[in-house]
């Protein structure tokens, strides 16, 4: 049922399965096929995204459609004032917006953002379909240290918090220690920007923090570096990687230059050259194939006899 009417690809069961095993408990008739037409016909999911959805967050077949769902979705509506035509593309690109509690999670995130950092709240809903993801950052672990270090470090006024807010919320979403601190020390530190003009450039041109770190900053400022070149930060920055490489480098082969191989995934949405490259397949080790035994050795296994040979028992079967 999954793979052929929910819309789940075959090869993403088993990421689906380890998820949660439990999904395969589940009764088609009673369970399964109810969420998937809820998804479908009440909160507007398109067709051809309820795999997804489901693949995404497989919990969502097990949640109560009239305890937990439904009121959900009537709290994002009517409460938040997400329009009903926007429910179904909001749930597709973030399902996991469905399993938050509304009196532990939602409400108090929508009253922190409109009470306490004066976000109004007719915004609360163009907010919430830019960035879902918002709702489920904790208020004391992640948004209200964020509006601080906004405040206090960049000295950024609360009408320009809120800007950023409206307009660019993931931001709220970086860590501070790994993603925030690092950029404004490379920037003042390695760039030589002044602190008060760089806090002006985030005040006016907040998506510059959205840059990575590793690798567009970093790269980018290397290759003029060693070009002898000098740009302003939005000219360095804002360039598709292939304007700014062709413009300055010698094209996108030069990324693989300045831009090195990260660990891991850093989880930026930058495309990254070595991501093209195909896997080499490793050769296949060469097959030694044995002497063939003589006539008076196969006599002697026949036989039951058996001597060693360098510390190994020959003959024995």
């Amino acid at each position: 049922f999954l793979v052929d009417e929910a819309g789940v690809p075959r090869d993403g069961m088993g990421r689906v399965a380890l998820a949660f095993p439990q999904v395969l408990g589940l009764s088609v008739e009673a369970t399964l096929r109810p969420h998937v037409a809820f998804l479908r016909d009440e909160i507007g999911v398109p067709p051809e995204k309820i795999g997804k959805v489901v693949s995404s967050f497989p919990h969502v077949l097990a949640y109560c459609v009239d305890s937990n769902l439904r009121p959900t979705l009537d709290f994002l509506h009517l409460e938040v004032g997400v329009p009903r035509s926007s429910l179904g593309k909001l749930v597709a690109s973030h399902p996991q917006i469905l399993g938050y509690s509304v009196s532990k999670k939602l409400k108090p995130t929508v009253s922190y953002l409109v009470s306490e950092v004066g976000v109004p709240a007719h915004r609360i809903p163009m907010l919430v379909e830019r960035c879902p993801k918002l709702l489920g950052c904790s208020v004391s672990r992640n948004l209200r240290p964020t509006v601080s270090f906004f405040q206090d470090e960049l000295q950024l006024s609360r009408q320009q918090i809120c800007n950023i807010m409206t307009k660019y919320p993931a931001l709220m979403g970086l860590s501070i220690e790994k993603n925030l601190r690092p950029k404004l020390e490379y920037l003042t530190t390695k760039l030589g920007i002044p602190r008060g003009e760089l806090e002006a450039m985030v005040g006016t041109c907040p998506q510059l923090l959205a840059y990575s770190l590793e690798k567009r900053i970093k790269p980018r400022h290397r290759l003029l570096e060693g070009r002898g070149l000098k740009l302003g930060l939005h000219s360095m920055l804002a360039p598709s990687d292939l304007t700014f490489y062709q413009r300055y480098g010698e094209g996108l082969s030069s990324m693989t230059q300045v831009c090195p191989r990260p660990d891991r995934d850093s989880g930026n949405y930058y495309w990254h050259p070595s991501a093209s490259l195909p896997v080499q397949p490793k050769p296949a080790p060469k097959k030694t194939r044995k002497p063939r035994a003589t006539k008076a050795a196969t006599a002697k296994r026949a036989g039951g006899g058996g001597e060693r040979r360098g510390g190994v028992v020959c003959g024995l079967w």
